[in-house]
């Protein structure tokens, strides 16, 4: 109970103070032109929360206080090479809806459905320059939002970008692209190898700024824990390169987190760079694993930033009520326990008072029965002789007595003043000393009820 009493919710997740580690999230992007292309249609960005910082840097920040890390990767195509202004305006809108958000939301798929309408928001935003620019008709963007907030990762996308998890030295696909050889995937036509090399693997079904119809952005969700690593991609990586090769530069402890983005770009340039190559990488690292030089601090901006943190505000509020609400609970278990203690320990002292009772009642029941019998002992003394008529008389008058009080006691005497009667009868020729005899056992017969009755009342 004592332990529990420290017991904090942080992160919505609860943990003890004494064993909380700080953890560190490592935050790294870069986009390459790659080795066909002549300039580049993708667009990237990731930054802490709740500040966005305009740089796209390696970083690391302190994960208990901040809102999680942002991560988006745009891939630009078509319209009189407008590609990169979709990407950008993608990454700018939603960017923004970052920026604007006042708090987290809360409740049922409301991550869910707040991510997936920044994507529509985001896709308006280029249908909307298309109408100023119709030059630029054609032009479109696939995107994917990664969204780590409270040790939970969300993934929103459009189109055949990516995002991988590492954990454990297991690579995972967390998506399914918006690709017609994928479907071919899913239907367990293909194999994910063969669509990676099929002639088609380029074409997509969904992305923004499509005019035929709305898109539908994807969803999905999963813990994010420490050691793991995400991996945001645009297809000019995980085209060029097969899972298998993905995992060994995540997975080889001789690489710095920085150098891991470098390394997965250049292993596609070296398969042949066929397309634009952008890569973003997130990590949950211990505090001791991270190189200070590259730490940011996330404490609140003045001024222009003070919007972006009430998100975090209300995180905190909500916490506060939380930790009221817990330690009321436990100072209540604490409080019931101590009243059960202190009733065990007057309980034995009642027990005694009346187990001491009960043996003054005991003790005054068996003075009276040796008085009884003390005095029944006097009036009948058993002799060989036959007594005389007036002994007679005067033994049946004491023991006329003695029923007559038998009777006031216990009502119940008549029947063994019946059975002596019959016992009289038949024992006719020691009839005087029969006689006393029975009456003396009577008396003692009668006294022993009266006891009994007395110590059951």
């Amino acid at each position: 109970l004592i332990f529990h009493l420290f017991l904090i919710k942080s992160d919505q997740h609860f943990t003890t103070i004494i064993m909380k580690e700080k953890l560190y999230y490592i935050i790294n992007g870069r986009s390459d032109t790659g080795k066909i292309r002549d300039h580049n249609e993708d667009d990237l960005f990731f930054s802490e929360l709740p500040r966005l910082s305009s740089r796209n840097t390696l970083k690391a920040f302190e994960a208990s206080s901040s809102l999680g890390v942002l991560l988006v990767v745009a891939d630009g195509m078509g319209g009189m090479q407008a590609g990169e202004v979709a990407s950008n305006i993608a990454i700018q809108t939603i960017a923004k809806r970052f920026e604007d958000l006042d708090t987290i939301p809360y409740g049922k798929n409301a991550i869910q459905n707040w991510l997936k309408e920044t994507l529509i928001a985001a896709h308006q935003a280029i249908l909307d320059d298309l109408e100023s620019n119709p030059l630029r008709l054609g032009m479109g963007t696939t995107v994917i939002v990664g969204w780590i907030l409270e040790e939970k990762l969300h993934v929103a996308w459009l189109g055949d970008s990516r995002c991988y998890l590492y954990r454990g030295q297991e690579l995972k696909l967390l998506t399914n692209d918006h690709a017609p050889v994928w479907d071919l995937v899913l239907a367990g036509a293909l194999s994910p190898e063969e669509a990676r090399i099929h002639p088609n693997s380029h074409l997509i079904t969904q992305f923004l700024g499509q005019t035929e119809s709305w898109p539908e952005p994807d969803y999905m969700s999963i813990g994010f824990k420490k050691y793991d690593q995400v991996l945001l991609c645009s297809d000019g990586l995980n085209g060029m390169l097969p899972d298998d090769q993905i995992a060994d530069v995540l997975g080889n402890e001789s690489y710095h987190f920085k150098d891991k983005v470098r390394q997965l770009i250049d292993a596609a340039n070296r398969a042949g760079g066929e397309d634009n190559i952008t890569a973003v990488m997130a990590g949950l690292v211990p505090e001791k694993e991270v190189d200070r030089s590259i730490v940011i601090s996330t404490k609140e901006k003045p001024q222009k930033e003070a919007a972006t943190t009430t998100g975090k505000t209300a995180v905190e509020q909500k916490s506060k009520d939380s930790n009221l609400w817990l330690y009321l609970f436990s100072f209540f278990v604490v409080g019931s326990v101590l009243a059960m203690i202190l009733f065990d320990m007057y309980k034995p002292t009642q027990a005694q008072s009346y187990s001491s009772s009960n043996t003054n009642v005991i003790q005054q029941a068996t003075s009276s029965l040796n008085k009884i019998e003390k005095e029944a002992n006097e009036v009948t003394q058993p002799s060989a002789i036959i007594p005389t008529e007036e002994t007679s008389e005067q033994t049946d008058s004491n023991t006329v007595e003695v029923q007559q009080e038998e009777v006031e006691v216990n009502a119940n005497e008549d029947n063994n003043v019946e059975q002596l009667t019959e016992e009289e009868d038949t024992t006719t020729t020691n009839a005087t000393i029969n006689k006393e005899d029975v009456d003396s056992t009577t008396v003692k017969e009668a006294t022993e009820n009266q006891i009994d009755g007395s110590k059951g009342t």
